[in-house]
């Protein structure tokens, strides 16, 4: 090598012959995320380190790259090849990132070769597959240093010794709309064997202040003093460059804060989801709502993990620390994996997850994904703390709560509408529940069900089997529909004042290919209250056909009778689903306004609203159809063939019931503040 590298993490990216990335790569053993490697601190993943701040006993690198790879060895004694996912990088532009003028052969990838890499696993090749290349900058202003050598010989069985055209189509770009760009020098350079050319690619954003990361290209192509006969054309490779511009102070500054990205997982499926701003310069306490734990009793307590992804748009690094349970004792917790701070592509442009050294933490520029399984037994609640890795701001409490309803019992296995579970479009799970009224006793709830329904509410044995649900045809401008028809078990009606009642979970799954919310995922993703911006152009709709009034805007018709849909109604945006839940009492009971409607209150329990509706008809069963649709359109009138001026005037289906949801919360409104995520995503300039 050039004796003028000095200092730090010398890397190189060579271009190297389609050979060398074996076959063998079908067997790859990356790590899955989540996971740790068994000798984490012992492997070369980069330290990102503070970009901005000022220096107290911790570096302050400044600007940084770093060029995530898939590292290829060879088993010790000749065995298979093995790939893991790995990092590298160094400070920018001081340490310079290095790449050969040579032939870009039968696209190739670009490889990243560091003299400091590890070659103890027997049969390192030492330049590995570059997936992705990125650069964290202050205020919009960075600058990437490019060493373009003639090495091609030390790489290829064909030696090559002459000069070579280093600079024939070698491209930076950017969004134009986004930044400004120089690559010096701009002009074609001849690099004579072992030789280097030494060019800087400038970048400065148009907005400074327009903090967050975008989506760019290197573009490698080969050069025409190099090009052989038997090829027969030039070609030509595209690196995905996220350059990630952050504000050059602490996230304790307005507009600068952290943002939070609450995930509680129950198995595959996904409970709930929050997203706040936090400054981390004050504590916090912020609730996830409510847990319905709908389970046979039997089986243990469920196991509930928690994952939290923080985007840190700032130059400082957060460091983050666990309460023990009894909230005195405190530990690091090692990050899962870190994510670009871009939404996802449709073509996979850029991996899903990296790893970085885990001293790296909430790093500047990026997403940092923490698990962690929580506590259900015993608390109600989860503790962390954060503070940032220099500066004189002290630890920050951050405290996380939640309800637990217990009480419940499934009515056989959950029945999903598909097969696959996350992806399915709809769930109803029937449930027998144990009323739990603390503040007035278990009775009154009986006694408003009561009221609602004109007798008592009497539910199936918890031995009842549910298999009532399945998906239904509704009519063409319907998605994600399905029918609740199943018989009232014999003997569960013992007087003509019993109504039977079927709790019911209701859930569901939009996805974001949906027509109506097709160039609206942005605007549901950022909304205060993602169920409120769904309104505006959907709605679920409750179909009774037992009722002249057959369908009904579930929104609308809350929202008339004054209960706020947010609290009764709880939607999230989670991957590529739109999630709506609610807890639904199936009513077999009439409606008081003459049938013409189907019956709709809402009813609480410890201060916890459930939505009560009634299917039109006392007949033994229960049937109601739920649906997303259009909010638009009049809903199907039919006059009643036969009037009894007997029945009482009870008004329309909402019936003189007030009140709302003012006491408690289903599942209560997850995103009580606007997170603006930005990342822009383009496709290569053509």
């Amino acid at each position: 090598m050039n004796g003028k590298r000095k200092g730090g993490v010398l890397a190189a990216l060579v271009f190297a012959v389609l050979g060398l990335f074996r076959a063998e790569s079908a067997a790859a053993a990356l790590p899955v995320p989540g996971t740790l490697p068994v000798s984490w601190d012992a492997l070369s993943y980069y330290q990102l380190r503070d970009v901005s701040g000022v220096p107290d006993g911790h570096t302050v690198a400044g600007s940084q790259w770093f060029a995530t790879v898939i590292e290829m060895w060879r088993d010790t004694g000749g065995g298979d090849w093995i790939y893991r996912k790995d990092t590298h990088g160094g400070q920018a532009p001081a340490v310079t990132m290095v790449t050969s003028a040579d032939l870009v052969r039968d696209f190739a990838s670009v490889y990243l070769e560091d003299p400091l890499h590890d070659t103890s696993r027997g049969d390192d090749l030492s330049f590995d597959p570059i997936e992705s290349v990125a650069l964290v900058i202050k205020e919009g202003n960075g600058a990437l240093k490019l060493d373009f050598g003639n090495d091609y010989a030390h790489h290829d069985p064909f030696s090559f010794a002459g000069p070579q055209d280093a600079m024939e189509d070698v491209l930076l770009y950017m969004p134009e709309n986004e930044y400004t760009t120089r690559v010096l020098p701009g002009r074609p350079s001849l690099v004579a064997s072992r030789d280097w050319l030494h060019t800087e690619m400038r970048l400065q954003a148009l907005s400074p202040q327009d903090y967050g990361s975008s989506l760019g290209y290197l573009t490698f192509r080969q050069s025409a003093s190099f090009d052989r006969d038997f090829l027969g054309y030039r070609e030509s490779i595209e690196i995905p460059l996220v350059v990630a511009n952050v504000y050059d102070g602490p996230a304790s500054d307005a507009g600068s804060e952290l943002r939070f990205d609450i995930t509680v997982l129950r198995s595959e499926d996904v409970v709930t989801r929050k997203r706040f701003l936090w400054g981390a310069d004050e504590d916090r306490t912020q609730d996830l709502g409510t847990f319905f734990f709908i389970q046979p009793p039997a089986e243990d307590m469920p196991v509930y993990m928690l994952r939290n992804r923080v985007t840190n748009r700032t130059g400082t690094r957060y460091r983050q620390q666990r309460y023990d349970t009894g909230g005195t004792i405190y530990q690091d917790i090692i990050p899962d994996h870190w994510l670009y701070d871009i939404p996802p592509d449709l073509y996979g442009t850029l991996p899903k997850w990296f790893y970085l050294d885990p001293q790296s933490q909430i790093a500047p520029g990026l997403v940092t994904q923490y698990s962690a399984s929580m506590d259900m037994a015993y608390t109600s609640e989860e503790s962390f703390r954060l503070y940032p890795f220099q500066g004189a701001q002290p630890p920050r409490d951050l405290r996380l709560t939640f309800r637990k309803v217990r009480g419940m019992t499934p009515y056989g296995p959950p029945l999903n509408g598909r097969p696959v579970r996350g992806t399915v479009p709809w769930t109803a799970t029937a449930f027998h529940m144990a009323f739990a009224d603390v503040a007035e006793n278990n009775e009154n709830t009986v006694r408003e069900l009561s009221r609602a329904l004109g007798g008592r509410p009497v539910m199936p044995d918890p031995a009842y089997t549910f298999d009532g649900a399945a998906d239904t045809y509704i009519k063409a401008d319907a998605f994600n529909a399905f029918a609740v028809s199943a018989d009232v078990p014999a003997g569960l009606i013992v007087s003509s004042d019993d109504i039977a009642l079927l709790p019911v979970h209701v859930r569901l799954r939009v996805s974001r290919k949906e027509s109506p919310i097709v160039g609206r995922w942005e605007e549901l993703e950022n909304a205060e209250s993602v169920i409120d911006e769904f309104a505006k152009t959907c709605a679920v709709w409750v179909r009774s056909p037992n009722a002249a009034e057959k369908d009904i805007n579930l929104f609308a018709a809350l929202s008339d009778r004054g209960y706020g849909v947010s609290r009764c109604v709880q939607a999230f945006t989670y991957e590529d689903f739109l999630y709506i839940d609610f807890i639904a009492f199936a009513a077999d009971a009439k409606s008081r306004n003459a049938g013409k409607t189907a019956l709709l209150e809402v009813v609480e329990d410890d201060g916890i609203p459930y939505i009560l509706l009634g299917d039109g008809a006392i007949d033994g069963v229960w049937t109601l159809s739920f649906f997303a649709g259009q909010a638009g359109g009049a809903p199907i009138v039919e006059p009643d063939p036969d009037p009894d001026p007997k029945k009482p005037d009870g008004g329309d289906s909402g019936g003189g019931g007030g009140g709302g949801c003012s006491a408690g919360l289903l599942f209560p409104a997850l995103l009580t503040l606007p997170v603006l995520l930005r990342g822009r995503v383009r496709l290569r300039k053509p």
